[in-house]
């Protein structure tokens, strides 16, 4: 399994983004309230 799918390492970088920013904005959220 030594070749990546393009699109597994594109889902894969896009679920990393958007976990970022899902634990980014909830805690700015919470320190706020």
């Amino acid at each position: 399994h030594s070749k990546m799918d393009s699109a597994t390492v594109a889902s894969l970088l896009t679920r990393l983004e958007l976990k970022g920013i899902i634990m980014q904005l909830p805690g700015k959220m919470f320190v706020i309230s």
